[in-house]
């Protein structure tokens, strides 16, 4: 029989303290790759194997400040796409679920790094809809793992997936139904109204994906490296005095001292420039990121040459110094002009505006206007018929539908009340309020009440 020295253990070992939640590491700490923190708490939900909204009503908001409030008013529906940014129900939320799991990085889960250099209320941070890249997703799941939503796709800046270069998307492909910043599915990557996988027919789409543009590129490397930064350089970065000297530098070096100058050359108002660099005023999130991609360095970049004794512009040869609707060459008119004519010859739309045809150029619809007349002309024009033909063709298949479910309703044998009209045309996405859906309806009703009550006709 073995015999063991006990007195051989390490008495001095100290366990860490007992967490009242389940200590689940955040994904992708300190890479651009980083877990949006409130999709850390979908996770966490589903290790409990607990509902989100009872994990987040009966644990986490009670020991917040903004519990109070969770039931009043649509503050439930707003609240959770706040988790993911840098305002107070963002720190309330990462101090109280670290407290609760002892997990450490929670806030690098959020932007609150960086909440002393912008806007208080958070503006132009966060996108008012969740968005995703199915490539990743389906991803995730081929290879049998949770899919990680990421906080870089919570920022209304960031258009395209880093990795894939794909336009992110808000919509279930299978539905077409957004989907809730708060829902029991998304730790499972499903569709919170059919069930069908956020990733599926990933790129498959039958609309044509938009490429990213130099801006799109820019934007997204930005703000992926202000994610993975990390919390210790980026509150040494994040302050007002840091950005008041950087443009204080690039005002001496570049305009010769002249806020307005610089500012004309940018194309931003010389009186917010003003404010930013004397402190009485922070940018929000989404100008920032502009006005560096106009001075042509990443924002981290710009940050950490506060204390350079010079700092030069060097702007990548793909990014445009001035706004988006910078001159173009006589071969890139040609080259546009060409598209516009292929584009209404295909009989085609994979625009919606005219704006959206601009942006894949590079430019804007008021420039094609001034150098392209005719041929701008020409495209909205067919834009304006494409549009009409779509809409003529989705208002004729409901009132298909209507009349469909008058004919459904007409065959039960017996009289419908309101209620029940409304119920039926309502699962079938069709409201009476439309005046020719509710004409449809009731025109069908009264044809087959009145074939009723004449019988069939010999012959």
């Amino acid at each position: 029989m073995l015999e063991f020295d006990y007195n051989s253990f390490d008495s001095t070992v100290v366990l860490p303290p007992r967490s009242e939640l389940y200590c689940l590491p955040i994904e992708g700490l300190g890479t651009p790759d980083q877990e949006a923190l409130l999709d850390y708490v979908h996770r966490l939900a589903l290790a409990h194997g607990i509902r989100v909204a009872h994990l987040l009503t009966e644990v986490v908001l009670p020991k917040a400040s903004i519990g109070k409030k969770w039931r009043t008013g649509c503050f439930s529906r707003q609240f959770p796409r706040t988790t993911n940014g840098y305002t107070k129900f963002a720190i309330e939320m990462a101090d109280v679920v670290s407290a609760l799991t002892k997990a450490p990085g929670l806030r690098d889960g959020t932007f609150i790094h960086w909440h002393p250099l912008f806007d208080p209320s958070g503006s132009g941070l966060l996108h008012p809809k969740r968005r995703w890249c199915p490539e990743c997703i389906a991803g995730d799941l081929s290879d049998g793992r949770l899919p990680i939503f990421k906080l870089l796709w919570t920022s209304s800046c960031v258009t395209h997936c880093q990795h894939h270069g794909i336009q992110l998307v808000s919509r279930c492909s299978a539905c077409g139904h957004d989907q809730r910043f708060a829902s029991e599915s998304h730790a499972l990557g499903r569709c919170e109204t059919c069930g069908s996988s956020l990733g599926w027919q990933a790129g498959l789409s039958g609309a044509p994906a938009l490429r990213p543009g130099s801006r799109d590129h820019f934007n997204v490397h930005s703000v992926a490296s202000m994610i993975a930064i990390g919390e210790e350089k980026a509150q040494w970065l994040a302050r007002p005095e840091v950005l008041s000297e950087t443009l204080k530098s690039i005002v001496l070096s570049e305009a010769g001292g002249s806020i307005y100058r610089l500012a004309k050359v940018i194309g931003i108002g010389h009186m917010a420039l003003t404010k930013w660099i004397g402190q009485s005023a922070r940018p929000r999130f989404s100008a920032f990121i502009e006005v560096c991609y106009r001075l042509g360095k990443c924002p981290v970049q710009l940050l950490e040459d506060a204390h350079s004794t010079q700092i030069s512009l060097f702007p990548h040869e793909l990014l445009p110094l001035r706004k988006t609707s910078q001159k173009l060459t006589q071969a890139e008119l040609c080259l546009i002009e060409r598209d516009i004519r292929a584009t209404i010859e295909t009989q085609g739309a994979p625009y919606r505006s005219a704006a959206a045809f601009a942006a894949k150029h590079n430019t804007s619809a008021k420039y094609l206007r001034r150098r392209l007349p005719v041929a701008y002309l020409q495209l909205t024009d067919h834009l304006r018929r494409i549009r009409a033909q779509r809409a003529e063709a989705r208002m004729a298949n409901l009132e298909a539908t209507a009349r469909r479910v008058a004919s459904e309703l007409h065959r039960c044998q017996r009289k419908t009340t309101e209620f029940e009209i409304s119920e039926a045309l309502r699962a079938n996405q069709i409201s009476l309020v439309c005046p020719r859906t509710r004409r449809a309806f009731q025109d069908e009703l009264k044809r087959l009440r009145a074939y009723e009550a004449r019988g069939p006709v010999d012959g």
